[in-house]
């Protein structure tokens, strides 16, 4: 939120490593690179003083990194991951629940996983806005972050 009105954002590049086994949560792992130049708001100007050295510092911390550091069946379909997030250089533990759905694809050739998750960062831990973006009035400090992944492992 900017000045009490709410805005949506994404970033357009990342990567991923995803071993995720139902079965075997405890062999399941998922590391994944955001490129935090590619913050896109659909505003210029606020995503270019995003990239700046107040907020992202996208040109010194070019990339944010989500490692998980374990799983936990929550109910039908349903999990928490937990996880280190780095953003700049901080790096702070957070915990994402999430639902997967599996299905096969057409002619049964392949497996499609959609993942669906949710949580809200603190961006003040992050130390996102310096100084001069203190004021929760002006920028809110929750920021609600959605993951949305389709993943598609042929057979």
């Amino acid at each position: 939120k900017q000045m009490g009105a709410e805005f949506r954002g994404s970033f357009n590049l990342f990567s991923a490593v995803i071993v995720f086994d139902p079965g075997n949560l405890a062999a399941s792992s998922v590391t994944a690179e955001i490129d935090m130049g590619s913050v896109n708001t659909q505003a210029p100007d606020r995503d270019e003083n995003l990239r700046g050295s107040e907020w992202f510092d996208a040109t010194k911390f070019a990339k944010a990194e989500f490692v998980t550091t374990g799983f936990r069946k929550t109910g039908e379909n349903t999990y928490e991951a937990s996880a280190q997030l780095t953003i700049r250089d901080m790096t702070i533990p957070v915990i994402l629940p999430f639902k997967l759905d599996i299905a096969e694809g057409e002619s049964g050739k392949s497996l499609i996983a959609t993942m669906d998750g949710s949580l809200t960062l603190d961006r003040a831990a992050f130390k996102l806005g310096g100084d001069k973006w203190k004021d929760q009035n002006v920028i809110a400090n929750e920021v609600p972050v959605d993951v949305h992944v389709v993943a598609i492992q042929s057979r």
